[in-house]
Parts: C-alpha cells; structure tokens; sequence
C-alpha cells in the first residue's frame, strides 16, 4: 500500500514536471514567433 502511494506520487510529479516542460517549450516557440 504504501509502495502503491509512493508510485502514484512519483507519477503525478513526473506528469507535472512533463507538462510544466512542455508549457515551457511553447512558451520559447511563441517568444522567437513574435521575435521573427
């Protein structure tokens, strides 16, 4: 149960850390648009 909690946090940050990337990475894209 407990290895059950701690996979399912290890899931959730390592979603969180994709989508903060990701939201990171268009972010970039959108400042070299407007740059261009």
């Amino acid at each position: 149960m407990i290895l059950a909690k701690d996979g399912d946090g290890a899931e959730r940050v390592t979603r969180e850390h994709v989508r903060r990337s990701h939201q990171a990475l268009l972010s970039g894209m959108d400042k070299r648009q407007q740059q261009g």
